[in-house]
């Protein structure tokens, strides 16, 4: 698959810690000081951080305290300079093509490896319902939707952290670079899960589950990792993001149509700079087309008619796609990926 292709070529940025700054209280004497130890169990507010109370163990007396690890990355420029998405490139410097670039960037192998073996497992199935183009679009949208989705839990949390630590919020620094392409696969696993709810997907190779539980299992995971600020919280804000476009944009496959037109990979076709459009009025077989779309997208695949089904499928083989499946008939029991 394109996506597939497209992230094997760029791997950059690799993720490391840097332990957190101590501040000791004034004239610690340096035998305190080599004595004291970190009582991770206490946290102490240092200025507008929060940090781990260091104690001299004999009396156990706080003299200090450590802010907690970061998790830095170290840039392997051009690429991760020029593609990362941060709330400080892509919000205050308006670099907006960052929305779409970091979805293929990667801190290192096993993180794009995991990401293209759940594109593998679930994309196949995506692909032949949307078809390819619709299917592309829907990946990069979730994408947009993660980065924007790890953007406003970032403004919040540096705008309410100064005064409320509310659970959820992102209190990274907001260079942080956010990179890789799960927010997007979030989004195609909420979507596979809408086609074919009822797909059986040995989890770990041998716990058969559908796939519409693992989805949302997947999903509710990423809520308590996000809520109880794990370390990658900002990539769990993005894989929920993606997953709220794919659980949407499924639905409401007509939207996905125009993607590419608003991206301008399509020039309008006009007489010239303010000249009147040329672009044909649609046609009655298009308009037919929308609104059965728009009513499979409200009411379900049940809700088709024969005539209605058999107008999706015309325009599913145009496409390039496979016709949705009939009602009833969505369960898939196979285990194993389909590539």
């Amino acid at each position: 698959m394109v996506i597939f292709v497209l992230n094997m070529l760029v791997v950059v940025g690799a993720r490391s810690t840097v332990p957190g700054a101590i501040n000791l209280l004034p004239n610690t004497p340096p035998e305190v000081q080599a004595r004291a130890v970190v009582d991770r169990a206490t946290l102490l507010r240092s200025g507008e951080q929060q940090g781990y109370a260091i104690v001299d163990p004999a009396t156990r007396t706080v003299i200090g305290v450590q802010l907690p690890d970061r998790q830095v990355v170290t840039p392997v420029r051009p690429l991760e300079h020029w593609g990362h998405f941060s709330t400080a490139k892509g919000f205050f410097g308006l670099e907006v093509w960052r929305l779409l670039t970091f979805q293929f960037l990667h801190f290192g192998w096993l993180h794009l490896g995991l990401n293209m073996l759940g594109l593998w497992v679930f994309g196949h199935e995506v692909e032949e319902f949307l078809g390819r183009r619709r299917y592309l679009a829907l990946y990069l949208a979730c994408g947009v939707f993660g980065a924007v989705a790890y953007l406003l839990l970032n403004l919040l949390g540096n705008t309410l952290g100064q005064t409320w630590r509310v659970p959820g919020l992102l209190f990274d620094d907001v260079t942080t670079p956010l990179l890789g392409a799960s927010a997007g696969i979030f989004g195609i696993i909420l979507a596979a899960a809408y086609i074919a709810p009822q797909r059986i997907v040995d989890l770990l190779g041998f716990i058969p589950v559908k796939l519409r539980v693992l989805a949302y299992g997947m999903l509710l995971v990423a809520a308590v990792q996000l809520f109880m600020g794990a370390p990658n919280a900002g990539g769990e804000a993005a894989h929920i993001g993606g997953a709220i476009a794919g659980y949407f944009f499924v639905r409401r496959m007509y939207l996905l149509r125009d993607f590419f037109d608003v991206l301008g990979d399509e020039p309008p076709e006009s007489g010239g700079p303010g000249g009147p459009s040329t672009k044909p009025a649609p046609t009655p077989q298009d308009i037919e087309l929308d609104r059965v779309l728009a009513k499979l997208g409200r009411d379900g695949q049940g809700a088709l008619t024969d005539a209605e089904r058999a107008t999706l499928a015309s325009a599913s083989r145009a496409l390039g796609g496979a016709a949705p499946p009939a009602a009833g008939s969505v369960s898939d029991t196979t285990s194993g990926p389909r590539a």
